[in-house]
């Protein structure tokens, strides 16, 4: 049985997270509990198998196990029981006697975090937030992706990089603009028309139609037609009266992707279709109200077309007013895992296929890939490949992606840039691993711990400081990743 262990603290808050905590000694768990409180609810079991039941009868927030349980399966055996049984709960591995092969060995074998028994109340209680928090999120991702395939999120930002957080604020405000049309710049690729979809999505006019028409595709001589209609008899071969994608999406949004291939004819038409709100079908001399909002977007560079005079300057203006750029995926690699858990469920579920988990090396190799030119789409083509022809169900790996030589090489070639990364690459590493050797963290040093580290390293304090500043927060371990994608 787990048993509660004594509260002498403060009153409990129902809103605190629940913390399972799996080590055979007697003492560590009450100790840890009274370290905890009173921001987290703890119970202990005494065992593996008792940790496992425990689990299993009322699923905790998260776990903190036991490195070197005796008696029966040791602490990583208990780990991949859990990884395979309770994939969404994070665990933290704890050990008096912590060692880089060991802290390997947790991380490979799933665990978020690895923590030496005699941390400090702040870096213990930092440590299971973050692993809350971070199952908290995996968890609304699942949520937004069922959504998404349901329909009715369909669209919603799985991103959590600062660029595409502010980029998705700015939609926000483009959606709240009215009927003023918006202009979406980017390369190919890049999700131009889903954000146009999402603009709409999130307006007043989300019950009202959506078109997207590409203008590359419609028909030399057509443009006018088809955008604003026709009578019949306007034109050989005009046999009946036709509305237009203006009139057909009525109070809605039309999205006229590749506005650059829009003939020099059409664009005065369409700038006045957008100032004065109203259209002139071919053959009519009576103009006709419209309420459509206008989203265009681009892979094109509108303004050298306006120099060489294959685009007008007061159209480009006016679309312009309100105008975002979407970045290529390699300006916001941070979003590939998103990215790829999201295309691996569609693809699983379209293709009635058993979902799929890309191994650390498989993530890392499509996060140092050039995704140009072709981005995001590309992205998507290259994790259906690797789900229909992996070896492996369930995991794809880097072999598995198989992909064309010019993407495994890196954007460029910046010697520079790629020994500041190396630099610092080696400092992080080797600041965490003098820290842990001195008993520390260097997420929250304290000051004696930059002393002994400094000693240790022979350098001065100020600069382990200093080192420490300019690397800013550590990147989310290995098995931080494997959490997420559970």
């Amino acid at each position: 049985m787990t048993r509660e262990p004594k509260r002498d603290g403060a009153p409990a808050r129902p809103d605190r997270p629940r913390v399972l905590i799996i080590d055979d000694d007697p003492d560590f768990g009450p100790d840890l509990e009274a370290l905890l409180a009173p921001d987290f609810i703890c119970r202990c079991a005494l065992s593996g198998e008792e940790g496992l039941g425990a689990v299993a009868a009322d699923a905790p927030d998260a776990i903190v196990l036991d490195l070197m349980l005796e008696g029966g399966r040791n602490g990583l055996e208990i780990l991949a029981a859990l990884r395979g049984a309770h994939p969404a709960i994070p665990v933290i591995m704890a050990t008096a006697h912590p060692s880089a092969e060991t802290e390997a060995a947790a991380l490979r074998g799933g665990a978020l975090y690895y923590l030496h028994k005699a941390a400090g109340r702040s870096e213990v209680a930092a440590k299971l937030k973050r692993a809350v928090d971070v199952a908290a999120t995996s968890r609304e991702r699942d949520r937004l992706r069922r959504d998404l395939h349901a329909g009715a999120g369909a669209g919603t930002f799985l991103f959590s990089s600062p660029r595409l957080r502010a980029l998705e604020r700015q939609v926000d405000r483009f959606a709240a603009a009215g009927q003023a049309p918006v202009l979406i710049t980017g390369e190919t690729g890049t999700g131009k028309t889903l954000l146009a979809r999402e603009i709409h999505r999130r307006s007043q006019r989300a019950s009202e139609p959506f078109l997207q028409v590409n203008m590359g595709a419609i028909a030399p001589g057509t443009a006018v037609s088809e955008l604003f209609g026709h009578l019949r008899g306007a034109f050989t071969g005009a046999v009946a009266h036709r509305r237009g994608h203006f009139e057909a999406v009525g109070h809605g949004t039309l999205c006229l992707d590749e506005i650059g291939d829009l003939p020099l004819e059409t664009q005065g038409l369409l700038l006045q279709a957008i100032e004065e709100h109203q259209i002139l079908p071919l053959g009519s001399s009576t103009p006709r109200p419209v309420h459509t909002r206008v989203l265009a977007a681009t892979n094109r560079d509108l303004e050298a077309m306006v120099t060489q005079g294959a685009f007008r300057q007061d159209l480009l203006s006016r679309l312009s007013a309100l105008a975002v750029h979407v970045p290529p995926l390699r300006e916001h690699v941070e979003d590939i895992p998103d990215l790829a858990r999201y295309f691996l469920g569609r693809h699983a579920a379209d293709l009635g296929l058993p979902s799929a988990r890309l191994t650390p090396a498989a993530l890392d190799l499509l996060q140092r890939s050039d995704w140009r030119p072709d981005n995001v789409r590309g992205l998507r083509v290259a994790l259906l490949r690797a789900l229909v022809l992996s070896e492996k169900p369930g995991h794809i790996d880097a072999a598995a992606l198989d992909l064309p030589p010019a993407r495994r090489e890196p954007a460029g070639f910046d010697y520079a840039a790629a020994k500041e990364r190396a630099v610092r690459e080696f400092q992080r590493g080797f600041l965490r691993h003098a820290f842990q050797a001195v008993g520390g963290s260097a997420t929250h040093p304290r000051p004696e711990e930059i002393r002994r580290v400094a000693e240790l390293a022979g350098i001065p304090p100020h600069t382990v400081r200093r080192i420490l500043k300019e690397l800013g927060p550590p990147p989310p371990p290995t098995g931080e990743v494997e959490a997420a994608e559970s």
